[in-house]
């Protein structure tokens, strides 16, 4: 494994961790405002962790270098299969009123939020070792 890889692996292990950590900590607050919006962002977070496991696993694979053509195909089926997945999940959850629109959204948005932040945490960590080296 090169030194990429494992850099892109550890990324990918404190984005998960970070998103769960996140979650939780957005469900307990969301039972404040009640139970439906605890709800809602459970099922979103949970969505959204799963979507970002799944585009890791799949990732991963199509980008292999050995990976065969029926191989690649089979993972852009899969990875096609889950929007309808998703949205019926998501469909028949707002139909039913189970869980708040708001709070949902929320939820799904925590992993890409999570990652945005420690990009910029890692760019600004650079920058000031650049700084460091330079005096």
């Amino acid at each position: 494994m090169s030194e990429a890889d494992s850099f892109h692996i550890g990324l990918f292990e404190r984005v998960t961790r970070g998103s769960l950590l996140t979650a939780v900590g957005l469900t307990l607050g969301a039972l404040l405002s009640g139970p439906k919006q605890a709800l809602g962002a459970a099922l979103g977070s949970a969505i959204g962790l799963l979507l970002f496991s799944l585009h890791r696993g799949l990732g991963s694979r199509m980008l292999r270098p050995q990976q065969k053509l029926v191989g690649l195909i089979g993972c852009w089926a899969l990875w096609a299969a889950k929007w309808p997945v998703v949205g019926a999940i998501l469909y028949l959850t707002l139909r039913s009123g189970m869980v708040s629109p708001g709070w949902l959204c929320i939820g799904v948005s925590i992993v890409p939020a999570v990652s945005v932040a420690l990009a910029v945490r890692a760019l600004a960590v650079d920058a000031w070792r650049a700084l460091e080296a330079s005096r």
